[in-house]
């Protein structure tokens, strides 16, 4: 096994692992993936998490497919077909003419051929210098589809920001307890983990904003939990995880089977504190609009609950609500 750990200086979200003699760098579309590895066929796009400064990054090349490190906590794999050596690029700077003038990051000596790439990262999260990146490599004539073996983070390119990495837990290894964190804004719980995909898109709609009033644009202020911890997680057992402290939080919304597979994506709302485990759903557009309110205390989660439709909050009747 061939190895090399390095520290590099990252200027750029980016990195690219590609032949030498490639004469492009793989694209991407930035709207449709919060990946940690995007497989080109001919290269992979690596989205580190690390807006800035120093990123550990650690290459193996491997005899053969290496066990599942639960250490890490995003793990992702594919195939990459090359007919120069393996290279690690930084995404290029304005000024770069050539992807020969890019100063390769060192990585394994890695000649031309059929290799499975497994990827793993910790720490993606906004703002964060010390972001840790490993990149696993063996010969393997079968090319097989990309695939995420653990998740535990949610990055989203298209914003250069993610959803705050939690601890992470393999999947069919959650241990018994689970506490909702600490946290400034409403927290947004993820307990369906069959899509990534489904996710990362009903985040980014939250994000959006929905609703312009006097100027001024609403969006729901919440913080995204994806943590396999709560990977099938009951609303009893998200009431039984309420943090204990001096101001733990009195409802949250969470994203679970029924949102992501709905028509409407309509997120689960709990209240935690008057009447625990009690709840209504509304659609991810809608969602601005209980957050704000519930946030503020402008209205009730019992007002909510009352104008809901077959359990989905749709919006205040003329005379109700604010």
């Amino acid at each position: 096994m061939q190895t090399t750990d390095v520290q590099h200086e990252l200027g750029f979200v980016i990195l690219y692992l590609v032949g030498r003699d490639a004469t492009a760098l793989p694209g991407i579309d930035f709207g449709e993936t919060g990946r940690l590895a995007y497989f080109a066929g001919d290269g992979v796009v690596l989205f580190t998490g690390a807006t800035y400064g120093l990123t550990q990054i650690v290459s193996e090349l491997l005899d053969g497919e290496p066990p599942l490190d639960t250490d890490w906590e995003t793990v992702e794999e594919g195939s990459v077909v090359v007919t120069g050596d393996l290279v690690l690029l930084p995404h290029p700077s304005g000024d770069t003419r050539s992807l020969r003038d890019l100063e390769a990051i060192p990585i394994v000596d890695a000649g031309p051929g059929t290799y499975r790439v497994r990827v793993s990262a910790i720490g993606r999260e906004p703002d964060r210098n010390d972001v840790a990146l490993r990149i696993q490599l063996w010969e393997s004539d079968e090319v097989v589809a990309p695939r995420t073996l653990t998740i535990g983070d949610a990055f989203m390119p298209e914003s250069i920001t993610s959803v705050i990495a939690q601890p992470h837990v393999a999947p069919g290894r959650q241990p018994a307890s689970r506490t909702l964190p600490a946290s400034d804004v409403p927290l947004l719980i993820r307990t369906d983990f069959s899509s990534d995909e489904a996710w990362f898109a009903l985040v980014e709609e939250v994000r959006l904003p929905a609703r312009e009033i006097a100027g001024a644009e609403f969006v729901a202020d919440v913080r995204p939990i994806s943590d396999r911890r709560f990977d099938g997680a009951t609303p009893e057992d998200v009431v039984a995880a309420n943090a204990e402290g001096d101001d733990p939080p009195w409802f949250v919304f969470v994203v679970d089977s029924e949102t992501l597979g709905g028509d409407d994506a309509a997120v689960l709302t709990i209240d935690l504190d008057d009447d625990p485990g009690s709840s209504f759903r509304v659609p991810a557009n809608l969602l601005w609009l209980v957050e704000s309110n519930l946030s503020l205390g402008n209205v009730d989660f019992d007002d909510f609950a009352r104008s809901a439709t077959d359990g989905v909050f749709r919006g205040f009747d003329e005379d109700g609500g604010s």
